[in-house]
């Protein structure tokens, strides 16, 4: 009996929150020049713009695994299945090229099981630095048995793609 072949793709996309603040940043800083000026307000637009430095400076992006047309992600909301979007206009399927793409015989309802079995892929454990999208990616080409020199690895340039990824 032939196995079933489904196709895998990894994606990205801007992280939500920073594309809202690069998008509102020229209205922050005119409310920063406008509204009096006192401690808590110093404070909060310093974190603004640390956030877009930082977001800036390591290319930080939101990531996701597309199963078919099964599209896989996690975020602090936790994981998330979204059933038969193929490539999601949202993000970039070719940013990454052609290093994080190809074949598995492991089904998009097998990788659902393997994701709520693990227990790890719940809002309250999501944490932007060490438990993120990036991780997620990760666990879900492991658990489609792609090989550890496939699976990109955080804080490094992934070979061949002369890009940054967190």
């Amino acid at each position: 009996m032939a196995k079933d072949v489904y196709r895998f793709r990894v994606g990205q996309c801007d992280l939500s929150y920073i594309q809202v603040m690069k998008d509102n940043e020229k209205l922050v800083d005119a409310m920063y020049l406008l509204y009096p000026k006192n401690i808590a307000w110093d404070t909060a637009y310093t974190i603004y713009k640390g956030a877009l430095f930082f977001a800036d400076l390591y290319e930080a992006k939101h990531v996701c695994l597309l199963l078919n047309r099964d599209l896989f992600e996690y975020g602090p909301k936790g994981w998330e299945r979204h059933v038969d979007v193929g490539r999601d206009s949202k993000y970039d399927w070719d940013a990454i090229g052609s290093a994080l793409n190809g074949t598995t015989y492991v089904s998009p309802d097998r990788l659902e099981t393997a994701i709520n079995n693990s227990g790890e892929w719940v809002a309250h454990k999501y944490n932007f630095y060490d438990h993120n999208c990036q991780d997620f990616v990760q666990f879900c080409m492991r658990a489609i048995g792609c090989p550890e020199s496939m699976i990109m690895k955080k804080g490094s340039v992934y070979r061949n793609q002369r890009r940054k990824f967190w």
